[in-house]
C-alpha cells in the first residue's frame, strides 16, 4: 500500500484479495480483475495524475487497460465462434464466454471509473459526458442481447444471435478505439 495526498490504494489479485480508496469517509472497496499480478497504482486526489511519476504510472495503466480490452476483444470473438464451432450445441461453454465477458466489462469499467475519477479536473466535460452515455449505451446493448437471446434461443437460431450480437462487439471494438485515441492521452498523457 501507499499513501498519498490522504488516500491508499492496493490493487491485489484474484484469489479473494480486493482493493481498496481509504478515504476520510471510510474504505471503498471494489473486486480487481482476472489479472494474477500484484500492481499498485496511486492516485493523487488534489494534482492530476501526471505529476506522479507520471509515465511509469501511465504506462502501467495503460498497459493493465489494454490487457483488458484484448481480453474483452477476444471474449466477444470467442463467443461467436463457439457458436459457430460446438457441435453439441451445449451452452456451457457459452454461458462461461458470456458470463466472463460480463465480468470483464465490469471489472474494466469500474477501473476506468477509478482514472476518471481522479482525473476528472482535467477531462473535458464533453469527453466525459460522451464516455459516460456511450458506455451506458453499449452495456444495455450487451445486457439486452444477454436476455433476449438465451442459450436455447441461440442454438435454435445460431445465425440471428451472430447477427444480433456481432453489433455489440464492433461497438467494443469502436469504443476501445475511441477511448485509446481520445480519453487515455487526457488521463495518462505520458503513456504511448
Amino acid at each position: 500500500m501507499s499513501e498519498i495526498a490522504g488516500r491508499t490504494w492496493t490493487l491485489k489479485d484474484e484469489y479473494g484479495l480486493r482493493r481498496g480508496l481509504d478515504t476520510a469517509d471510510g474504505k471503498i472497496e471494489a473486486p480487481y480483475s482476472n489479472d494474477r499480478k500484484n500492481i499498485l497504482i496511486r492516485f493523487n486526489a488534489t494534482r492530476p495524475m501526471q505529476h506522479i511519476q507520471s509515465k511509469q504510472r501511465g504506462m502501467q495503466m495503460r498497459e493493465v487497460f489494454d490487457a483488458q480490452h484484448r481480453e474483452m476483444l477476444d471474449l466477444a470473438t470467442a463467443i461467436l465462434a463457439v457458436v459457430d464451432d460446438c457441435p453439441s450445441r451445449s451452452s456451457d461453454p457459452l454461458n462461461r464466454l458470456r458470463l466472463a465477458l460480463s465480468k470483464k466489462v465490469t471489472v474494466h469499467c469500474q477501473e476506468e471509473a477509478i482514472a476518471l475519477q481522479a482525473s476528472r479536473d482535467i477531462v473535458p466535460p464533453e469527453i466525459m459526458r460522451r464516455y459516460h452515455d456511450e458506455l451506458l449505451k453499449w452495456r444495455r446493448d450487451l445486457i439486452s442481447c444477454n436476455s433476449d437471446w438465451p442459450p436455447e434461443r441461440v442454438w435454435s437460431d445460431p445465425s440471428g444471435f451472430k447477427s444480433a450480437f456481432r453489433p455489440v462487439a464492433n461497438a467494443l471494438r469502436a469504443r476501445i478505439l475511441w477511448e485509446q485515441g481520445c480519453l487515455y492521452p487526457i488521463i495518462m498523457p505520458s503513456a504511448p
